[in-house]
């Protein structure tokens, strides 16, 4: 009869699970493709929009935009051939089913975290509020409202499902459910590489929590430390960090990682201004005022943690704290990657390591079953699952997305350069359909949006390009010229820029000068088709002006 009970009881917990995260992301199933990402993974790659085994075999052999994860291609590709639409545009791809997608992965998620959690825990009820804060933490809306963002929720779940494999395999000694682990581990790795901690996840749990002899927990990690090797050196050389402005010399970098750290508590605890950027990059950091105190939070916080360890045995919180530190490990910054070049913090790198704080929270109840404590709980659940839904309207569109990220982080690269390039198509569309006044209202947008990044960040390319792609549709030649050249000074093997600047020349009649950019240009690429066109036209214009008149 208790077993009967307790069945009901974790059935109960579980459809609550379900329920509330799926209440909690319902917006997101009217969300359109935003262009952070999702553009060249989804919407406007031409192997999503005719997908076929030959092109999904091409992403299990080649690395792309950096990052090499076959398994969420080819997840991509069989949602793609049933989310295909037409449309005036062609085929296209309907967002719905993919935002779809992102949820129902989340929802297996949460009710793998609760297995866990009632594994190592034994209560139902610790389970469910545990389960229940990784679902609808606000941090973890990125993740799930952005299409892009499978590719963590995709490796998060198969990493949770290795980690809850491998416990029972521990607490069991079956092999079947270690063959499952190793199954899972691996697809998690070629879901996304960061995976590779899973074993490092697995040895904190079976020392601190299953209490296993060292030399007997150490035996089944090291050996998928040994499978995960080629990720990590394949990962080390299709993503080689080379775009970094700064990066740190080795004795910096921990101080980078704590800084990390330290973000991502306060985020935990206080989950405000979320955004896609949040501008903490090494090169920021190393000129903040922070740099001398970041550091000291999860310092401060690992000794207080130490003293409950010692005083009350609360080794649950060591745990909870060991594993989410553990999981961020290949995104803190100790090795440089390259979204560094905007943060080394993101809301998405949280995913697999909201495990830690939702065995925290699944400890905190089992050890104190009260109503003051179940209360508080409840309150705070129900505020993070109201700030979680308000916080995914903002992934509604690219313009929701960018304009709260400037709102969130002013001085955001992303966020500057993304909604002035929104904007400045936009002001293209308005001026095809003979709206001059709101075009011009929109270039001018635009245009500010492209200074303010040039003003925080001088030396990006990007920004330089764009502002000076924005000046040209002005007609201020001489701005634009000088936006350019700075471009073409941070980096001189752009094909376009060269082509760009020789097109303004020309139509300025510097016809030498941009025969030298078109040169320039095709030298760089020889297959850019318009800089040939153009550098010909060039040409004749200044053999027509070598001819004398007839007289």
């Amino acid at each position: 009869m208790l077993g009967g009970l307790r069945s009901k009881l974790e059935r109960a917990a579980v459809i609550i699970v379900v329920v509330l995260t799926l209440l909690v992301f319902y917006p997101v199933y009217g969300h359109d493709f935003v262009s952070w990402d999702d553009t060249h993974n989804l919407a406007a790659n031409s192997d999503m929009l005719a997908p076929s085994w030959e092109r999904v075999k091409w992403y299990w052999t080649h690395s792309y935009k950096d990052l090499y994860i076959p398994v969420s291609y080819t997840l991509w590709a069989g949602v793609a051939s049933v989310a295909r639409i037409g449309g005036g545009g062609g085929v296209q791809l309907n967002p719905a089913v993919f935002h779809a997608l992102n949820s129902w992965l989340h929802v297996a998620s949460a009710i793998v975290v609760f297995a866990i959690l009632r594994r190592l825990f034994g209560s139902a009820w610790a389970a469910l509020f545990g389960a229940l804060v990784f679902a609808v933490h606000p941090v973890q809306v990125e993740p799930v409202a952005w299409v892009s963002g499978m590719k963590d929720v995709l490796s998060g779940l198969l990493a949770l499902v290795a980690v809850l494999a491998y416990i029972l395999f521990a607490q069991g000694n079956r092999l079947m459910w270690h063959a499952l682990a190793t199954a899972a581990f691996v697809l998690a790795m070629l879901a996304k590489p960061s995976a590779v901690v899973v074993p490092l996840v697995v040895l904190v749990i079976e020392v601190l929590i299953l209490r296993r002899r060292w030399r007997d927990a150490l035996v089944g990690p090291l050996l998928w430390l040994v499978l995960a090797a080629p990720i990590v050196v394949v990962g080390m050389l299709v993503q080689r960090a080379e775009s970094l402005p700064f990066v740190p010399p080795v004795w910096g970098r921990p101080v980078v990682a704590l800084d990390a750290l330290a973000f991502y508590l306060l985020k935990l605890v206080a989950p405000l201004q979320l955004a896609i950027d949040y501008g903490r990059s090494p090169q920021w950091l190393w000129s903040s005022w922070q740099i001398w105190v970041s550091w000291l939070v999860p310092v401060m916080a690992a000794a207080v943690v130490a003293w409950l360890v010692w005083r009350w045995k609360f080794i649950f919180i060591a745990a909870g704290l060991a594993v989410m530190a553990v999981a961020l490990l290949p995104v803190l910054g100790l090795v440089p990657f390259d979204f560094q070049s905007y943060s080394t913090t993101a809301d998405h790198y949280l995913y697999f390591a909201m495990l830690g704080p939702a065995m925290i929270v699944a400890g905190v109840v089992q050890r104190w079953t009260k109503r003051a404590v179940i209360g508080g709980l409840i309150i705070w659940i129900s505020i993070l699952a109201v700030r979680s839904n308000l916080q995914s309207w903002v992934w509604h569109d690219s313009q929701t997305l960018f304009e709260h990220t400037v709102d969130a982080n002013p001085s955001s690269l992303a966020g500057l350069v993304n909604l002035g390039k929104y904007y400045a198509d936009e002001a293209e569309r308005l001026a095809r359909t003979a709206q001059a006044e709101a075009a011009k209202i929109a270039l001018a947008r635009a245009v500010d949006l492209y200074e303010r990044a040039v003003k925080y960040w001088p030396h990006d390319f990007q920004a330089r390009q764009g502002l000076g792609n924005l000046y040209k549709m002005q007609g201020r030649w001489r701005d634009a010229e000088i936006q350019y050249r700075v471009a073409l000074g941070l980096d001189s093997s752009s094909s376009d820029v060269h082509m760009a600047l020789g097109a303004m020349l020309g139509n300025q009649g510097r016809i030498d000068e941009a025969i030298g950019e078109f040169e320039k240009a095709l030298k760089l690429d020889p297959r850019n088709a318009a800089a040939g066109k153009l550098l010909g036209q060039a040409e004749g214009i200044k053999e027509k002006q070598a001819v004398p008149p007839v007289r």
